[in-house]
């Protein structure tokens, strides 16, 4: 696709020489272990393009070898986040994003970030989520007790 530049006959433009037909990398690229099988990754929007389309999400087991890589996902540009399920627990993957306008051109590739999900993530989670209800209980009883003290 090619674009065009619509210039009035008496007036001059110069487009200048950093103008690129390429679009940003987006920043704060981030892969965190979320669930014992889900990976979430996070990023901030690619800045000043103005025909952005999606965001091109890779991952690989073994980041040093370039033949590696796979396609994770295609997602949108109003997107900031995506979910990697069904990975095998206590391996380690490594993502990379690049943004991608309509004409298909890519941004460079954001370094990649890397990620581990485990078990005891969700456990512990389980455990934090008994005791704040056991607490709960406690304290309802408590309040109980002192209702009935008051009649």
């Amino acid at each position: 696709t090619m674009r065009r530049l619509v210039i009035p006959d008496t007036t001059y433009f110069t487009v200048s020489a950093d103008w690129e037909d390429t679009p940003y990398t987006p920043t704060g690229f981030q892969a965190m272990g979320y669930l014992s099988n889900t990976v979430l990754l996070t990023w901030s929007a690619a800045s000043q393009i103005e025909d952005l389309d999606s965001y091109r999400i890779e991952y690989t087991e073994v980041p040093s070898d370039s033949t590696s890589w796979n396609a994770l996902a295609t997602v949108n540009s109003d997107s900031t986040n995506y979910f990697h399920q069904n990975i095998i627990p206590t391996d380690t993957y490594y993502y990379r994003i690049s943004a991608i306008d309509y004409a298909g051109n890519a941004s460079p590739q954001k370094n990649f970030s890397s990620a581990t999900a485990t078990i005891e993530k969700q456990v512990m989670f389980l455990i934090r989520n008994d005791e704040k209800k056991a607490v709960e209980r406690k304290r309802n009883m408590e309040l109980a007790g002192r209702i009935r003290r008051q009649k």
